[in-house]
């Protein structure tokens, strides 16, 4: 089993993407960061895809799964005790993706909000739909004000600029966010990403962060062969630790028992140390060292000050 998280560790690693701004990071590929914990064991089925967005180079080697974070955060009451879990708007949603297709993936990062879909019968047309608030200093801007003729066009009325050699379709819908999407692989895709663009509408839906750690907002959500994770890949006092609400317990090595939020949860000397801590039948958090090994104390430290969402809305999930 662990080496079924290595290997889904080794397929992430590319997914964090470059701290500049976006507009520089064109075509960049991005920098390491150590991927979600969930050993989905059927991963590998999923869809494969190399996505690109329409401002950021986005490789992704296997579904799930720039530089200023959104504005649209709050909390909320969570059932956890202590402060509420950190909350992100949607913002903007599209009304229609082609039929067959499902989300896979949520993930609020620097750049922005990104959320995946996939068609249910496998290919490697992923659809990765971002959103991302508007500021004085948004690279966005540039490349709307610079765009090539053949490659202006609207979008609702709006201005919009087809990027990325016709991968991805950049629009600023109003005066506080830009919206962009790619869609490698598809056919006709100037055609098929203008109506999906024509299709979305404000969203005020509100996300919760499944997990976080010392008040960190960042976070991945992500589905594949039937299981789940939430990930969170935050710093402690200057230490690195990856923190994930999984549906299984993936360590392997000799199990040792440790006392972590209250119970029992299982210990095990790995590269970057792993603590499982079970939270409920087919509910594990997890919490290892992020490129780094981590100590049982630690692990146990950060394990007892997460705060956890044991029942993270999933209704998106495959929708």
């Amino acid at each position: 089993m662990e080496d079924r998280v290595r290997e889904a560790l080794l397929r992430q690693a590319e997914r964090t993407p470059p701290a500049g701004p976006v507009l520089a990071a064109l075509h960049r590929p991005r920098r390491d960061r150590k991927p979600l914990l969930l050993a989905l064991a059927t991963a590998t089925a999923a869809v494969a895809a190399i996505v690109a967005t329409a401002v950021v180079s986005r490789p992704v080697a296997t579904p799930p799964a720039g530089s200023t974070a959104p504005t649209a955060v709050s909390t909320a009451v969570t059932t956890t005790s202590g402060p509420p879990l950190p909350e992100v708007a949607l913002t903007h949603s599209p009304g229609w993706v082609p039929e067959g297709y499902y989300e896979f993936e949520r993930s609020y990062e620097a750049g922005g909000l990104f959320r995946r879909w996939a068609p249910r019968a496998g290919g490697i047309e992923v659809l990765t739909f971002r959103v991302a608030p508007a500021t004085p200093q948004s690279p966005e801007a540039v490349v709307l004000a610079n765009a090539a003729p053949q490659d202006r066009t609207t979008v609702n009325g709006r201005p919009a600029v087809f990027t990325g050699d016709s991968s991805g379709l950049l629009w600023q819908p109003d005066a506080s966010w830009y919206v962009s999407l790619s869609w490698q692989g598809v056919v006709d895709f100037r055609a098929s990403a203008t109506r999906v663009a024509e299709s979305v509408r404000p969203d005020a839906t509100k996300v919760r962060a499944p997990l976080s750690l010392d008040g960190s907002g960042y976070f991945t959500f992500t589905t594949a062969g039937g299981a789940w994770s939430a990930q969170v890949t935050t710093t402690r006092g200057g230490a690195g630790y990856t923190l994930a609400l999984t549906t299984g317990d993936g360590g392997s090595g000799t199990p040792t028992t440790v006392r972590a939020r209250g119970r029992d949860a299982v210990h095990r000397e790995t590269e970057w140390g792993y603590l499982a801590v079970p939270l409920a039948p087919d509910r594990y958090l997890v919490v290892t060292g992020h490129n780094r090994r981590a100590s049982v104390e630690e692990l146990v430290e950060v394990a007892d000050a997460a705060l956890v969402d044991p029942h993270p809305d999933l209704s998106w999930l495959g929708r």
